[in-house]
């Protein structure tokens, strides 16, 4: 469950409100169960980030989503892409769906491994900058010296891609969060299309 709530939460940073529809599914192992409490979970992280801890729990999270008249299906299938499990989460918005998926691996370790049409891995606690950028030489090195200057510590790095030339997924993980000035010298790097900072 723990899992599901750092993608929702996840999701509702990168996204934001404004979304009108919530599909849950599960693959593998997890279809075979009782999948309601982690619905409930991804609701919860989902709307916390948007609304405030406070305001949303267990037991209110998913009536707070019907209010705000927004779809929720949920599924299960057999395929899993490759792993045991795996629960994805796809949030539309205007026409345009984004995705998460995650799943727990053998030893119990939680990985969130696609964002969107990007294959990665994306931890699931901290702070991280999650930015899309050019397939090119010389993004990621200035990137990090952006953070650097700003006295950010960069503690790992993970590059996904869809296909050669198109662009990538950056996400590094940090030691505190980066301030508004420093993201926008961040976004002002030659390549770089969008960053956002999140905190899971």
């Amino acid at each position: 469950m723990v899992l599901a709530e750092r993608m929702g939460s996840l999701l509702g940073q990168m996204v934001g409100s404004g979304f009108e529809s919530l599909e849950m599914i599960y693959s593998g192992t997890l279809a075979e169960k009782d999948t309601r409490p982690v619905t409930i979970s991804a609701i919860k992280g989902l709307l916390e980030c948007l609304m405030g801890a406070d305001s949303v729990n267990f037991v209110n999270a998913s009536r707070i989503l019907k209010d705000m008249g927004v779809k929720l299906l949920e599924s299960k299938t057999e395929s899993v892409n490759g792993y045991s499990n795996a629960i994805t989460m796809r949030l539309g918005k205007k026409g345009v769906i984004n995705m998460v998926q995650g799943t727990v691996t053998g030893n119990k370790e939680k990985r969130i491994v696609q964002f969107d049409a990007y294959r990665t891995f994306i931890p699931t606690e901290g702070d991280m900058v999650i930015a899309v950028i050019d397939d090119k030489p010389n993004i990621i090195g200035p990137c990090c010296v952006v953070l650097g200057e700003g006295n950010i510590n960069i503690g790992s790095m993970h590059v996904g891609r869809m296909d050669e030339g198109q662009p990538q997924l950056m996400v590094l993980s940090v030691d505190q969060m980066v301030p508004d000035d420093i993201m926008k010298r961040l976004l002002q790097v030659p390549g770089v299309k969008s960053a956002k900072m999140v905190e899971l």
